[in-house]
C-alpha cells in the first residue's frame, strides 16, 4: 500500500524500520502490518510512534511542536580548531552558542593535527558540551639517556637530548646512543602519527677482564680508575673490571 505521513506545513525526516523517508509525500510498497516511526525535525520535538497500514489506514497526520534553543558549548584540546557546523563556519573553538537540540555535522581543523569530520546528537538533557581530542598530525620523540652526556645520532644527524624531535611517518628511523666506558646502543624506531613519546635509554657500562699475575701470593693488590672506581686483592687473579683507565698497587707486607 502507498501510504502518507502528513505533518502539516513543517517537512520533517520520517523513519520507518530504520529507512529514511520524507513526510508530506507518497510512500509506497507497504504491506499490511504495524511499523515503529519516528519523526524528527530540527528545532521540533521528536516523534516516537506505531502505525498499523491496511487498506483502510494509509494516511498519518501528526503534529510537530516547536522546542526551545538550548546552550551548547563545543570545545577541543588543543584550543583554537576552525569549527563548521552543518556546513556553515561558526567561528573557533572553544565555541558557545545556542542551538535545538537534534543531529549536527561538526567540522574540525587546526594546523599540524588531523582533521574531524562527525555526527553529533545534542541532547541538552544528557550533555551541554562535546570535547574533541585532535590527534597531531605527525609523531615527534624525545631522547632521555643515562648518562646524561650520551651521544645521539638519528638518522645520520647528532642530535640533543631532551629536545623534541618531529619525525616523518612511514618509515622506520635509526638511533644510535653513545658514550666513553659505556656499550653503544642501536636500534630502529617506527612511529605511528600522532605518536608524541619520551625515549629513555639506559647504556650498559662496558666491561673488561684483567688477568693479574703476582709473586708472591701474599702480596695486595690495588687498583684504582681514572673515574673513581676501586678494587683490592691478593694474589694472581683474574677481575672483571668497568671500561677505564687505572693506576695499580701491589704491597707486600
Amino acid at each position: 500500500f502507498p501510504i502518507v505521513i502528513n505533518t502539516g506545513n513543517d517537512i520533517a525526516d520520517v523513519f520507518i524500520n530504520g529507512k529514511k523517508y520524507t513526510s508530506n509525500t507518497s510512500l509506497p510498497g507497504f504491506p499490511a502490518g504495524k511499523f515503529p516511526i519516528k519523526i524528527s525535525k530540527l528545532g521540533f520535538t521528536s516523534i516516537d510512534d506505531t502505525i498499523k497500514v491496511d487498506k483502510s489506514n494509509l494516511y498519518f497526520a501528526y503534529k510537530l511542536e516547536r522546542t526551545k534553543q538550548y546552550k551548547l558549548k563545543i570545545s577541543s584540546s588543543p584550543m583554537g580548531a576552525i569549527l563548521i557546523v552543518n556546513g556553515q563556519p561558526v567561528g573557533t573553538t572553544d565555541y558557545v552558542s545556542f542551538y535545538y537540540p537534534g543531529e549536527y555535522r561538526i567540522q574540525l581543523s587546526l594546523k599540524e593535527y588531523l582533521p574531524i569530520d562527525t555526527i553529533i546528537i545534542f541532547d541538552p538533557v544528557n550533555a551541554s558540551e562535546v570535547n574533541f581530542n585532535l590527534k597531531k598530525n605527525f609523531a615527534s620523540v624525545t631522547f632521555v639517556t643515562t648518562p646524561a652526556d650520551a651521544q645521539i645520532v638519528l638518522d645520520g644527524t647528532l642530535i640533543t637530548a631532551s629536545k623534541n624531535y618531529r619525525l616523518d611517518l612511514g618509515i622506520s628511523h635509526q638511533v644510535t646512543v653513545s658514550a666513553p666506558y659505556y656499550r653503544t646502543l642501536e636500534e630502529r624506531l617506527f612511529l605511528q602519527r600522532g605518536d608524541s613519546i619520551i625515549k629513555k635509554i639506559q647504556l650498559e657500562p662496558a666491561e673488561g677482564e684483567l688477568s693479574c699475575v703476582v709473586e708472591p701470593e701474599q702480596a695486595t693488590v690495588n687498583i684504582m680508575s681514572n673515574r673513581g672506581f676501586t678494587s683490592n686483592w691478593e694474589g694472581s687473579k683474574v677481575v672483571k673490571l668497568p671500561a677505564g683507565n687505572y693506576s695499580l698497587n701491589i704491597d707486600k707486607k
